[in-house]
């Protein structure tokens, strides 16, 4: 049960925040920076399996944790706030670029975050 637990136990706190999100139709304060972080971390950790293996709950882990904030970009993607579309929509349009750091991650469409994830 040790390891079945050190697998699953860090990502049900995300399954519980993806909850909220789907029962309140808002992100609300959720940052989808979280995801970046996570994901990077752990697309890192399974590229490191591949050179030095390491325990299986490990590995197992950064697998939940990957699908786990996969599905969270997916349903930020689908509830994300107004606002941040139509900005971001009305900068695309009169051709400005968005240089600023805060809004590297904040795409409106899941498919970018999937092409991202991807490469």
């Amino acid at each position: 049960m040790g390891t079945e637990g050190m697998a699953i136990a860090p990502v049900t706190g995300y399954v519980m925040q993806y909850r909220l999100i789907l029962s309140n139709k808002s992100v609300g304060a959720f940052s989808i920076d979280i995801c970046l972080v996570l994901l990077f971390a752990n697309i890192m950790r399974l590229n490191f399996y591949l050179f030095r293996q390491y325990e299986l709950a490990l590995l197992f882990q950064s697998l939940f944790m990957i699908t786990a904030q996969v599905l969270l970009v997916r349903i930020c993607t689908i509830y994300h706030e107004p606002e941040v579309k139509q900005e971001s929509e009305m900068a695309l349009q009169d051709g400005k670029k968005e240089e600023e750091e805060e809004d590297f991650w904040r795409w409106t469409h899941f498919e970018v975050y999937g092409m991202l994830i991807r490469i």
